[in-house]
C-alpha cells in the first residue's frame, strides 16, 4: 500500500514525453500521480525531445534492464551546414559551412556508411558516467571531458525528405538503432562525412520495444486519469517488458525451488520451444504468475534453469 492508502501499482505505463521536460521530471511527475516512491524510467530521452517514455512502478523497476536493452526508433529532423557543441540546436555553433547540391547528392551514399555496427562518440552534453560524474555536469562545469567511443549499432536509416535554402540542408531522418546509440552524435558524424558539419533540430522517439508512439499516453491524460482514480486502467503488465524472451511454464513442485534461488532441470517446465544454453527465459506458475527470468546453463547432468531475478516474494 502506498502512504495514501492506495494499492501499489506494479506495471508500465508508456508515457509521451512533452518538450521541456527531462526524464526524470516525468519520474518525479508520475510518483505524485501515483503517490509511490518506487516509479523509474527506461532510458534517457533529451530534454528538447519528445515521445516515448516507458515509466516502470512498483516491482516491475526490476524489469526496466530488459527494456533498456530493447530495439529503438526515432525521427529527427537533421540541420546540414553548422556544428554545435551540443549536437543539437541549444548548443552553441562551433563550425558553419555551406550545402550544395553536390554535398546532398552524397547523402544517400554517407547514409548507408552509418548502418550496422559503428563506433560513435557520445555528445558533450549527455547522462553518460565519466568519473562517477554525468557528461553533461562536467560540460557545465567548464571541465575537459575525455573523449571515449563506444561501438553503437544503427539497423536502417530511411531519409524521408530534403529542403536546401540559404547554404544549408534540413533533411528529415527515421532511423532504427540498438541501446546507447545517440541521435544527436549521428547527425553530428554524418554532416561531418559530408565535409559541412550537421547537428539535430528535433528528435521524437517513437518507438522502444514494445512501447509505440501511437498507444503512449499524454501528460493531460495521465493527470485526468489519476484525479479520476483510474491510472492504474492505463497500466501495462509487467512482463510486458519481457515478451520477447521464449516462455515457460513450471510444473507446481518448481515453484518453490525457483522462488529461493533453486536451479532446475528443463523436466520441470513446459517451454514454447527447445531451449540453449545462454537463453534467458520468463518463468511463470500454473495460475500464470510471472515468477522469474531464468536462465538456461548447463551442469554435469545436463541443462537446467537457473532464477537469475525473482519476482515473487518467498
Amino acid at each position: 500500500m502506498t502512504r495514501q492508502g492506495r494499492p501499489l501499482l506494479n506495471g508500465f505505463l508508456n508515457v509521451l514525453k512533452p518538450p521541456g521536460m527531462t526524464s526524470h521530471d516525468m519520474v518525479d511527475f508520475v510518483r505524485k500521480l501515483a503517490g509511490q516512491r518506487r516509479v523509474g524510467h527506461t532510458g534517457t530521452l533529451d530534454p528538447a525531445a519528445a515521445g516515448v517514455l516507458p515509466i516502470c512502478l512498483g516491482p516491475s523497476t526490476r524489469l526496466a534492464e530488459y527494456v533498456m536493452e530493447r530495439e529503438k526508433e526515432y525521427r529527427a529532423e537533421v540541420v546540414l551546414g553548422m556544428e554545435t557543441d551540443s549536437g543539437d540546436l541549444e548548443g552553441k555553433v562551433v563550425a558553419e559551412r555551406e550545402v550544395t547540391e553536390e554535398v546532398l547528392g552524397r547523402l544517400p551514399e554517407v547514409l548507408e556508411e552509418f548502418v550496422g555496427e559503428i563506433e560513435q562518440e557520445p555528445p558533450l552534453r549527455s547522462a553518460i558516467k565519466v568519473g562517477g560524474r554525468r557528461l553533461y555536469e562536467l560540460a557545465r562545469a567548464g571541465e575537459e571531458v575525455p573523449s571515449k567511443k563506444r561501438r553503437v549499432v544503427v539497423h536502417e536509416i530511411r531519409l524521408l525528405s530534403v529542403k536546401l535554402e540559404g547554404g544549408r540542408a534540413r533533411i528529415m531522418l527515421d532511423v532504427r538503432c540498438g541501446k546507447g546509440m545517440y541521435v544527436r552524435a549521428l547527425a553530428r558524424d554524418i554532416g561531418r562525412r559530408l565535409g559541412v558539419g550537421g547537428c539535430q533540430a528535433f528528435l521524437v522517439r517513437r518507438r522502444v520495444g514494445p512501447f509505440r508512439l501511437e498507444e503512449a499516453h499524454p501528460v493531460e491524460d495521465l493527470k485526468r486519469a489519476a484525479k479520476e482514480g483510474r491510472l492504474e486502467e492505463l497500466l501495462l503488465p509487467p512482463d510486458v517488458a519481457v515478451q520477447h524472451l521464449p516462455r515457460a511454464v513450471l510444473a507446481e513442485p518448481a515453484v518453490y525451488p525457483v522462488i529461493h534461488g533453486n536451479d532446475i532441470s528443463l523436466r520441470l517446465l513446459e517451454a514454447e520451444r527447445v531451449l540453449s544454453v545462454g537463453e534467458r527465459i520468463r518463468l511463470y506458475s500454473p495460475d500464470e504468475t510471472l515468477v522469474a527470468i531464468g536462465l538456461i546453463k548447463r551442469r554435469v547432468g545436463g541443462l537446467v534453469c537457473h532464477p537469475e531475478k525473482v519476482f515473487v516474494e518467498a
